[in-house]
């Protein structure tokens, strides 16, 4: 990628940057018996990037691993850890401000370095019906929204920075076919997510459900659905 921030109606390089990535994978799916499957994997992923004076190159190692074991034709459970990368979009890497509203200003961060976001997650799933499961997320750099206040004229002013972010979820999801036709699927869910670095620490939790019944009118190839969400 190749991208370059310029000022409206004029000529005057504000910033240029260039990022390359080169990455290769390979893996191994292994039928250890006829009830359990391993996925055995792993990536190599070089970065290398440069702009504003600066220049970064990174080296990352990214296994990934699935285990799915299913002792009968009701029940089927799976494990599964792996990592990858994420990068900053174009608006968050772009110096070129710009106004989102009278107080605050918008302004990219050309130093953003990826993240390497990291997953746990355990599944089990019964009668085809009922699914439970739970996951862990792990981010180093992970990228985020800044503030800063202007002592001056009271604006604000919106950038980038990294991070580490921490994240849970549990859940459970029950899909009910009461008839040939008609469906009623239930989730619910619960997650929390911390964020710190750079001096500060942030953490959210939240319940969440949603409902919906789902009915297909075959006559006229027609599908109604009512859906709650909370």
């Amino acid at each position: 990628n190749r991208y370059m921030s310029h000022v409206r109606n004029s000529n005057n390089l504000l910033s240029e940057n260039t990022e390359g990535r080169h990455n290769g994978y390979v893996f191994l799916d292994w039928s250890v018996r006829a009830d359990l499957l391993l996925h055995v994997g792993a990536g190599l992923e070089s970065i290398h990037k440069s702009g504003l004076g600066q220049k970064r190159e990174w080296l990352e190692f990214l296994p990934q691993l699935t285990a799915t074991w299913q002792p009968s034709d009701q029940v089927q459970f799976m494990a599964d850890y792996s990592a990858k990368m994420e990068y900053a979009s174009l608006y968050q890497v772009s110096v070129t401000p710009s106004a989102l509203d009278k107080w605050l200003f918008q302004s990219g961060n050309p130093r953003l370095s990826p993240s390497r976001l990291q997953t746990v997650s355990l599944q089990g799933t019964f009668f085809e019906a009922l699914a439970l499961g739970a996951e862990y997320t792990h981010t180093h750099n992970a990228i985020t929204d800044w503030y800063e206040e202007s002592v001056d004229d009271k604006t604000f002013l919106k950038t980038f920075t990294n991070a580490s972010a921490k994240g849970f979820r549990a859940f459970a999801a029950y899909e009910w076919a009461v008839t040939k036709c008609l469906t009623w699927n239930n989730i619910v869910q619960w997650q929390w997510q911390k964020i710190s670095g750079h001096g500060f620490s942030n953490h959210t939790s939240n319940l969440s459900w949603r409902s919906n019944v789902e009915y297909w009118i075959k006559p006229v190839s027609l599908l109604a659905k009512v859906e709650y969400t909370r």
